[in-house]
């Protein structure tokens, strides 16, 4: 004989603790007489009647089973759709009209495989229902509806659903290196399984091979298959081999024979290779000779020898002989940036044919990486095959006279801690050499570049090139009517012959006659003065008047140059 639970039940509203009660289960889950609770009224005296959950009402009731709307015994379509249906009774098996609370639940939908419309439902007739999408679910699935610690359950079988096709998700990361060369050498490649329905499809078996085993590339042995997870997916390992080469994935389904396969993976050096090393200014001419504190950036671009991004966090290191720089910057994406700054020194070296050249400046950017070769027969190797050209570096240095090579006294940046300047010494300095004794014990090299940048004064001087027409100013433009005249040879630069500051900006006018060449500009990143010719026409009637060419840089007074105009 079951025990009843007794509980308090308010008056006009079924509580969850109205519901806490015994299920006693038989076989499925059903029952006849199983009595989940017992009322008592306000006033103490008892009410004979009982409260249950499950399906059903009157003589069809059915106790803590959850009725389906494809029938207990149907099974569902993949990606298919049903509803599950509880409903509350009482003493008499009719549908009691208390609001209650019910909490859908299932494997699937816990897992994200299959998905309700609602998992909270609230009711005061007497019967909840709920919507199930099947989403990638297969098997048997119990559906459980909870109100007050009790259930009433259902459990329906999804059908699997047949592969449609098979679609790359990723490769990560999509640029490895080649092994021994310190670089990350292995990508995990993955790839989905998709229904009919668009659905993942779980427990898949998927096999994985390549296109290319170049250098030993290989999918280990162990990750040759694998089975499709809750999401669908599916993945593998791509181990690097000894050559740079790229590698496509080719994963094929099991059961249907249905395959895809990756986008391209690159196998390279990981390394950057010395003509993929680019280092760039952002002004040629900042005004640094007599401002300090304005800054640009100064960034480098790296990629290896397939112009693929080494990887991130790669260090780039700089070094200037005129202000400041940042010395270091890390890669992302294969380039990164630093700040130069206008301050001392403020460089005034001798070139090579003892031209005094105040304010060139350099600055250095370098990293470990590879020298260059031709690589005449695509192979990625300097081989045999290749016609032996290659360039060849030596140790970074500052060209301060200009000549074009080192020369003794210049500075350099010592990467072997030697004291003394190596130059290029006829070998292949790389990671990827066949070629006899032409490849060198020393698999990297330090790469560079040189940036030549001009430290801008605000003082601004004007410069007349031989055999120019235009004079100097003070002195008087003749024009005619009706005529354009051209006057050439004027150059605007600063007190040290280079560019204007970036950022001055030019105007030119007349009070007499018409300009015909451009009134004003501003200067962008130049290195040497800038051209300025200008052209006048006369008007009809005879006077004079002023051509005023009026300069503004950024750090100092307007300065202004006149010429007088006759026509």
């Amino acid at each position: 004989m079951l025990k009843l639970q007794e509980f308090v039940r308010p008056v006009g509203k079924l509580t969850a603790a109205m519901v806490l009660g015994l299920l006693v289960g038989c076989g499925s889950g059903g029952g006849s007489d199983h009595v989940l609770g017992t009322p008592v009224v306000d006033d103490g005296a008892a009410d004979d009647g009982t409260v249950r959950i499950g399906s059903g009402s009157g003589s069809s009731f059915e106790i803590g089973v959850l009725a389906t709307g494809i029938g207990s015994n149907g099974s569902l379509s993949a990606g298919g759709s049903t509803t599950f249906t509880v409903t509350v009774v009482d003493s008499e098996s009719d549908l009691s009209t208390d609001e209650v609370t019910f909490e859908f639940t299932s494997g699937c939908v816990t897992e994200a495989t299959a998905s309700f419309d609602a998992t909270t439902v609230v009711t005061a007739s007497g019967s909840a229902t709920v919507t199930y999408t099947a989403q990638g679910c297969v098997g048997d699935d119990t559906i459980t509806a909870s109100t007050g610690g009790i259930d009433a359950t259902a459990t329906i079988n999804v059908e699997a659903e047949d592969v449609l096709s098979l679609e790359f998700v990723s490769a990560s990361p999509s640029a490895i290196s080649i092994t021994g060369t310190g670089g990350v050498e292995t990508s995990t490649v993955t790839f989905r399984v998709l229904g009919e329905s668009g659905n993942p499809v779980t427990n898949q078996s998927v096999t994985f091979t390549l296109d290319t085993d170049a250098g030993g590339v290989a999918i280990p042995v162990a990750r040759q298959s694998a089975v499709s997870n809750i999401n669908g997916e599916v993945n593998t390992i791509v181990q690097a081999g000894t050559l740079p080469t790229p590698v496509r994935v080719t994963a094929t389904d099991d059961a249907t024979g249905i395959a895809t396969q990756s986008s391209g993976l690159s196998i390279g050096t990981g390394i950057t290779d010395a003509d993929s090393f680019t280092a760039v200014r952002q002004h040629c001419n900042p005004s640094g000779w007599d401002w300090t504190g304005d800054t640009m950036q100064v960034s480098a671009y790296l990629g290896d020898a397939f112009n693929n991004n080494p990887p991130d966090d790669t260090a780039v290191s700089f070094t200037t002989n005129g202000g400041n720089v940042e010395g270091a910057c890390l890669t992302v994406d294969g380039s990164c940036s630093v700040t130069w700054t206008g301050q001392n020194p403020r460089p005034n070296f001798t070139d090579v044919d003892g031209v005094q050249q105040p304010g060139d400046a350099l600055i250095l950017a370098f990293t470990t990486g590879a020298e260059s070769f031709d690589d005449d027969n695509g192979n990625g190797i300097f081989d045999d095959g290749d016609n032996g050209s290659f360039g060849d570096l030596g140790e970074p240095y500052f060209d301060e006279n200009q000549s074009g090579d080192y020369d003794s006294g210049e500075r350099f940046v010592d990467t072997n801690n030697n004291k003394l300047y190596d130059a290029p010494n006829g070998l292949y300095n790389g990671p990827a050499c066949e070629r006899g004794n032409v490849c060198a014990d020393l698999t990297t090299i330090t790469i560079w570049e040189s940036i030549p940048i001009v430290m801008s004064s605000n003082i601004i001087s004007l410069f007349f090139g031989e055999g120019g027409s235009m004079p100097e100013p003070g002195d008087t433009l003749a024009v005619t009517e009706d005529v354009v005249s051209f006057f050439d040879g004027l150059y605007i630069g600063d007190e040290n012959g280079n560019a204007p500051p970036v950022g001055t900006s030019i105007s030119v006018e007349t009070t007499n006659g018409t300009l015909e060449s451009e009134a004003s500009f501003t200067i962008e990143s130049i290195c040497g003065p800038v051209y300025f010719p200008i052209a006048l026409s006369g008007d009809s009637e005879s006077s004079g008047g002023i051509l005023t060419i009026t300069i503004d840089p950024p750090h100092r007074a307007k300065q202004g140059f006149s010429w007088g105009v006759v026509d």
